[in-house]
């Protein structure tokens, strides 16, 4: 269904996390990209584990569909509720961990560094009106491949955090990108050109992109 880059892609897999700090301020992308650019794909680090109940699982193979899960830097976790995942969001952003430590609020996020935890992450769902479990990307400074959370091509609506986000239909951050608003606090319960559940999201976007998104980012 989506071309994966998979042979332009074998040695970005491999790149070490400190070459991606010394290189981050030519690759990183910018809060504003023309509609019908195609981006290159960004070697970005390997998806952390994830753990649910204390035991690592596999989401690219279909575990955890019926969890809702938060992807930091350095691990994921996946809980049965809602609000068990926020109260582990609220309690990582106040740890004294490479994930929490420099946890950014509002008014310091563009003083954080390279990779902090966004106060608040990116969310999204694989159905329409925030329906279904939530996945929330919480890692700035990386792509994240939907590939290894098992919702490649199956985003629906999403809700950006404190962060900008980028959503890309290709994994690595290839491809065209998601051409309406992803500024902080931006709120889209659609991703088609249908008006079923509040109309095409903006004017810029020509085509749908209903389960299109293969790969995320957080500035």
């Amino acid at each position: 269904m989506k071309r994966l880059l998979i042979g332009a892609l074998i040695a970005g897999t491999i790149v070490a996390a400190a070459a991606l700090i010394g290189t981050a301020s030519a690759s990183s992308p910018t809060a504003v990209s023309s509609t019908d650019t195609i981006h290159p794909a960004v070697a970005s680090p390997a998806a952390p584990p994830i753990y649910y109940k204390g035991k690592q699982i596999n989401l690219a193979g279909g575990k955890g569909a019926n969890l809702n899960c938060v992807i930091y830097l350095t691990h994921g976790a996946c809980f049965d509720t809602v609000s068990q995942m926020k109260a582990d969001e609220a309690r990582v952003a106040k740890s004294d961990t490479a994930d929490g430590a420099a946890f950014p609020s509002t008014t310091n996020a563009d003083d954080s560094p390279l990779y902090p935890v966004c106060s608040t992450p990116l969310s999204v769902w694989v159905d329409e009106g925030y329906q279904g479990t939530e996945k929330d990307f919480a890692a700035r400074g990386v792509w994240r491949n939907m590939t290894d959370y098992g919702i490649n091509d199956k985003i629906s609506s999403f809700i950006v955090g404190n962060c900008y986000a980028h959503l890309a239909e290709d994994i690595y951050g290839g491809g065209l990108w998601y051409p309406c608003d992803t500024s902080p606090g931006a709120h889209h319960r659609e991703m088609d050109l249908d008006n079923n559940n509040g109309g095409p999201p903006c004017s810029a976007q020509k085509t749908n992109w209903n389960d299109r998104v293969s790969s995320t980012y957080l500035e």
